[in-house]
């Protein structure tokens, strides 16, 4: 009987206790409630260095908290108060469950919010736990802001509107972080940041947003500055935006994960950003200027993390991190087979993602820098195994981003192609060939000339139609003999031969009349005063340096044509140069259609795209 009487008892107990426990959760939280004016009333009575409060609501009152209330109208704020009006807080908050819910409504096409801290200066710790709702405009936080809820489960724990339940720092809030992290660890409806400056003051202070099941984060404009890291993880999101802002630090880390979109426009960020994403969409906005050669795997830095040293959250100072930072670019990145792989999965989703958009420049340059990564490792292969082999490929990628940036610049190959070209033309043009023969006959037939024009009395367009005398016969008798034969010769033929015998003459005449201008002084040398011989000596002379820069001209064209020729063809023939060139001849040939190859190449890639 007293076996069974303890039994029952017991069960008893245990009943009483399960009936009891529902009862009390079914009463749920018991709020209370204040406005905005008696909240800062009961901080500013507080005889405590401390204000702790919780499980309170604070609501705004028409009647009292209009100090509480601003417009946005456009891009700007009004209020009754300003910064002069601002209230000093000098204790240390800690709000537990307390809910500062603001009313936001439209009106007249201006936005109203009805319940926000606005000019307050807290220069002591603000602690925030479990607070979902809370709104601030123009204040100032000296020390550390850490908002967390940790013992937050459910979702469905807290609900207050749709409007309440959201995170805003809007307009010009100011927070000097001087002891613990500033951090955000909430699961809200969502949170806003704008223009506002985050400032750290201490070494090892960080910025920290975590967000996880919210239905929005949108951080834009604000001036961030931390002397340790930044750090932004957000998951299980409906959509984030980051924009606008400038991140001031040495390292940065980005963690998104099973979010419905993402946005990440016109930011600043540090020189170096861990970075991860399970999968870029296409509804993401992802800019990559923002970006561009500072990304890093979060997932590869892990993997050397817990090989060595936590390289983003152990207890390093910011010297020793840049100096593990370095040593992970330099070398670890590119020499550990799996971290490499991780490294080329991350810009490959980049590459695929504006690829996917048409996004062809962005695409390149993200190639590009996949494509350095690649040439970087190969240089490392090389040197764990030197090889032909290994050395070749090295060597090639190397070539193939200054020749053509990897085959994204066809346009590079062919700038790159004519210094080829004119390199081998220099050197063809310090070099007689076959072609200038010619060149040295003209010169000599010249200086002919000009001894007999010294000579003899007449003009040098009298001596020039001497010289030219067979040659302009023959195109005389042409003409004789079509203007005598117009009775046995159809018309337009006649009419159709004169213009032949017209552009025939047309050098004749030409060099005939400026000759004839330019003989300033006529008569034989040895009979011209001392004046006159000076002006003679200045008209040949002018003569024979417009001949011989005719010449240059003909001899650098000659160059230059086999410089083309050789490059374009592998070889033509009998090569018209002698000795040391004729073998460069053939190796700009092979150069030549090397270089041909991969502009083709790198064209057809181009247009494809």
């Amino acid at each position: 009987m007293i076996k069974l009487f303890i039994h029952i008892r017991k069960k008893l107990l245990l009943f009483i206790a399960i009936f009891f426990s529902l009862s009390v959760y079914s009463q749920g939280t018991n709020y209370k409630e204040y406005s905005y004016t008696e909240f800062i009333q009961l901080i500013q009575n507080e005889k405590d260095s401390v204000f702790k409060l919780e499980d309170a609501l604070i609501k705004y009152n028409p009647k009292t908290d209009i100090r509480f209330k601003s417009r946005v109208s456009g891009f700007r704020k009004d209020s009754l108060y300003n910064i002069y009006d601002t209230i000093v807080v000098n204790k240390k908050i800690e709000l537990n469950n307390v809910q500062l819910l603001a009313n936001i409504y439209n009106e007249d096409g201006d936005s109203w919010t009805e319940g926000a801290l606005r000019f307050i200066h807290f220069k002591e710790d603000v602690i925030l736990n479990e607070v979902l709702s809370f709104n601030a405009e123009h204040c100032v936080f000296d020390k550390t802001f850490d908002s967390k809820l940790y013992e937050c489960l459910y979702e469905d724990k807290y609900t207050f509107g749709n409007d309440y339940n959201s995170f805003r720092f809007n307009t010009f809030n100011i927070f000097n972080i001087e002891k613990n992290c500033y951090r955000f660890d909430q699961k809200i409806g969502w949170i806003l940041m704008e223009y506002n400056r985050f400032l750290s003051k201490q070494p090892k202070r960080t910025f920290s947003v975590f967000a996880v099941k919210n239905n929005s984060v949108i951080l834009r404009d604000n001036y961030i500055e931390s002397k340790d890291r930044i750090t932004l993880a957000l998951y299980d999101m409906d959509y984030n935006i980051v924009a606008k802002n400038s991140f001031i630090s040495e390292f940065a880390n980005i963690y998104l994960e099973n979010n419905i979109r993402v946005t990440f426009e016109n930011n600043s960020f540090p020189p170096f950003v861990s970075f991860y994403i399970d999968e870029l969409k296409s509804k993401d906005v992802i800019q990559w200027k923002q970006f561009s050669n500072k990304l890093a795997s979060s997932f590869g830095i892990t993997d050397y993390s817990l090989e060595t040293t936590d390289l983003m959250f152990s207890g390093l100072d910011v010297e020793k991190k840049k100096e593990v930072k370095d040593i992970y670019l330099d070398s670890v990145r590119i020499s550990n087979d799996d971290i490499y792989a991780r490294e080329i999965s991350l810009k490959g989703q980049f590459y695929k993602y504006y690829k996917s958009k048409y996004n062809t420049e962005v695409a390149n340059k993200v190639y590009i820098e996949l494509k350095d990564l690649e040439t970087q490792r190969l240089e490392v292969k090389h040197q764990q195994n030197p090889r032909f082999f290994t050395y070749f490929t090295w060597k090639i990628n190397q070539f193939l981003k200054v020749f053509s940036a990897y085959g994204t610049e066809p346009a590079r190959a062919v700038v790159f192609s004519l210094y080829v070209i004119l390199f081998f033309a220099f050197i063809y043009l310090l070099f007689p060939n076959s072609w200038d023969s010619l060149g040295k006959k003209r010169l000599m037939h010249r200086f002919e000339f000009f001894q007999k024009y010294l000579r003899r009395k007449e003009g040098m367009h009298t001596l020039y139609l001497e010289d030219k005398q067979q040659e302009i016969s023959s195109y005389e008798e042409f003409k004789t003999n079509l203007e005598k034969a117009h009775l046995e010769l159809p018309k337009f033929f006649i009419t159709w031969s004169k213009p032949l015998y017209n552009a025939s003459m047309f050098s004749s005449r030409i060099t005939s009349r400026f000759l004839k201008l330019t003989d300033v002084l006529q008569g034989k040398w040895q009979d011209l005063t001392p004046k006159q011989k000076r002006w003679k000596n200045i008209q040949i002379g002018f003569l024979l340096i417009i001949g011989l820069l005719y010449d240059l001209f003909i001899k650098v064209l000659n160059a230059l044509m086999l410089s083309i020729n050789t490059f374009t063809t592998l070889g033509f023939g009998e090569i018209p140069i002698k000795g040391l060139p004729r073998y460069l001849a053939i190796i700009q040939g092979f150069i030549g259609w090397f270089m041909l190859t991969i502009f083709s190449v790198s064209l057809i890639s181009q247009l494809l795209n």
